[in-house]
């Protein structure tokens, strides 16, 4: 019992001070797939370019998904949006990355259409506000419609289109946009 009153030995104890070793934050995320790792944890949460071979894809090319009713808004506002939760892949878009829109519910495939904006909230009253994370896109002259051909999108585990399209597939859509079955859509 003696020993318990003791005091403690200095260097068990807490100390005054802090060292001058100061661990620095992580850099800022790039928006690229810098690494393997990072291209695998795109895949386990079904945000990931088509593969996971640890390569570094250039990904330029993005699915919006429409239905019905929202079609015809982003046509004819050229503006493509979605939910908060897809802040993540949103993140990646460039002004000039293809952007294509695919109706879910007519399986029908529009683009590539041409980012003019990074993601933003451009028109608060679009889709009444319920998909704030925007971008402007301008229809060029390769702009096509594709109907009956949603098989060319890659899936994830939940059988929801991937945003982020790899270069095999966003080359076999566009392949397809440009032969016969694809429409020719007009600027307006």
């Amino acid at each position: 019992m003696a020993e318990w009153l003791k005091a403690p030995v200095l260097k068990t104890g807490i100390r005054e001070t802090v060292s001058g070793v100061r661990i620095p934050l992580s850099p800022p995320y790039l928006g690229t797939f810098k690494n393997a790792a990072l291209s695998c944890l795109f895949e386990l949460v079904g945000l990931r370019t088509v593969g996971c071979s640890g390569e570094l894809d250039e990904v330029k090319a993005f699915v919006f998904v429409c239905d019905e009713d929202t079609e015809q808004v982003c046509l004819d506002r050229k503006l493509v949006g979605t939910t908060l939760a897809n802040g993540l892949w949103t993140s990646e878009i460039q002004l000039g990355d293809e952007i294509f829109l695919y109706n879910f519910q007519s399986g029908t495939i529009w683009g590539p259409f041409v980012a003019e904006t990074r993601i933003d909230q451009h028109d608060a009253t679009a889709w009444s506000g319920r998909f704030p994370l925007q971008v402007r896109i301008a229809i060029s002259g390769a702009t096509r419609k594709l109907e009956g051909f949603s098989k060319l999108l890659p899936r994830d585990r939940k059988n929801r289109p991937i945003p982020i399209l790899d270069g095999a597939t966003r080359a076999a859509l566009v392949q397809q946009l440009n032969s016969d079955a694809g429409t020719p859509v007009v600027s307006t």
